[in-house]
């Protein structure tokens, strides 16, 4: 969990960043929020915190007064947002995390905290605070690449795929799919840094069954199975084998 501060004096700006840190930033606990910079000021100190939100203009103020008259016995990272890109240079000279311009931008505040938590922790710790918002309130599974991260609708899941402690996410692309009428298309794939035994565990409860040692799969996407040759047929032309282990087990699932 990162811990944040949020000090902005516009109620709609302030309930914008609220929601899209929701929407874009689970990891994020907003721990205080301060309209004015007096109040600030005054409390600030009493809370621990990783990263501060920080509006430039405070009424009759700058964020950069505001940071001459804080003291907080503990380190923090500043992400700026102003209407106004003029004090950019000024910002970064405080070494700034980012700074970013109003309305706030999911895409670009996602960015903006992943370089937050390259200052903040080890490869590491970051990756192991990740792992425990694979799933955010938006039935979305989060998934690591390189310097981003892709947020993949559970629901858009056809299969899962063991390969030792990593898992291979079959997804599909509707559109992609319907213009093209090609069944026989390669569905996209994503590869998640988590055995197949954490995603079961995970998205059990969303509709997903292990149907074999490697394969865990979206009951919704089930198109037909073969009970002699125990297989199931999902969307997007694909075929895979039920273990005899599991064969009753995914009838009941189906049935009930």
């Amino acid at each position: 969990m990162i811990k944040a501060v949020i000090i902005e004096d516009e109620t709609i700006h302030l309930e914008h960043l609220k929601q899209q840190l929701k929407a874009t930033c689970p990891e994020i606990t907003v721990v205080a929020e301060f309209s004015s910079a007096q109040k600030a000021i005054d409390n600030i100190a009493t809370y621990s915190f990783d990263l501060l939100f920080l509006d430039v203009e405070l009424g009759n103020t700058t964020a950069f007064e505001l940071l001459q008259k804080i003291s907080c016995p503990h380190n923090y990272h500043i992400i700026f947002i102003s209407a106004y890109s003029q004090y950019a240079v000024r910002a970064f000279k405080v070494n700034a995390t980012d700074y970013l311009l109003k309305p706030i931008d999911g895409n670009e505040l996602r960015l903006a905290v992943n370089k937050a938590m390259k200052q903040i922790f080890t490869n590491e710790t970051r990756n192991n605070l990740l792992s425990d918002y694979y799933f955010n309130k938006d039935q979305n599974l989060v998934i690591t690449e390189k310097q981003s991260f892709v947020f993949l609708p559970v629901n858009d899941v056809i299969y899962c795929e063991s390969d030792g402690n990593y898992t291979h996410v079959f997804y599909s692309e509707c559109n992609k799919l319907q213009r093209s009428g090609d069944s026989s298309e390669q569905l996209p794939q994503l590869t998640v840094s988590k055995s197949i035994s954490y995603l079961e565990n995970e998205l059990a409860s969303k509709g997903f069954f292990r149907i074999h040692q490697k394969f865990l799969v979206n009951l919704k996407k089930i198109r037909k199975i073969d009970r002699h040759k125990s297989i199931v047929s999902l969307d997007g032309n694909v075929n895979l084998p039920v273990s005899r282990n599991h064969w009753n087990d995914l009838k009941k699932q189906l049935t009930n």
